[in-house]
């Protein structure tokens, strides 16, 4: 389901970014492939949630997705990210830029922040 949703996505993003930012995706509840996490008592109660949140990715002008989790509070230095956040690896849309293009210098500085 989530990768022809993020195809579309992709249309709409390539005619008007960034009109998706800022937007917000989670896997269906009624989703076959959702599960619930069920914790024995055996194992530690830290163990994150599975990831059901979809998030759009941006390294220069290379767009993907990933599956990821916003998690608790946690206490963060400031401009920093004050919650626990759990990523999967990204499925790009886009093909990498060219070494020798004008965008992969931005796309490599960016690529490294994700």
């Amino acid at each position: 389901e989530v990768p022809a949703f993020m195809d579309e996505i992709y249309c709409i993003e390539k005619i008007k970014p960034p009109v998706l930012d800022g937007c917000d995706w989670y896997l269906s509840e009624n989703s076959p492939d959702h599960y619930d996490m069920t914790v024995s008592d055996d194992v530690d109660d830290e163990t994150p949630e599975p990831p059901f949140d979809v998030s759009l990715v941006r390294a220069g002008s290379r767009l993907g997705w990933r599956w990821s989790w916003k998690g608790d509070f946690i206490n963060a230095a400031p401009g920093e990210p004050n919650f626990e956040h759990v990523s999967c690896e990204v499925n790009w849309l886009d093909p990498e830029p060219k070494k020798d293009s004008s965008d992969y210098e931005l796309y490599s500085q960016e690529l490294k922040q994700i």
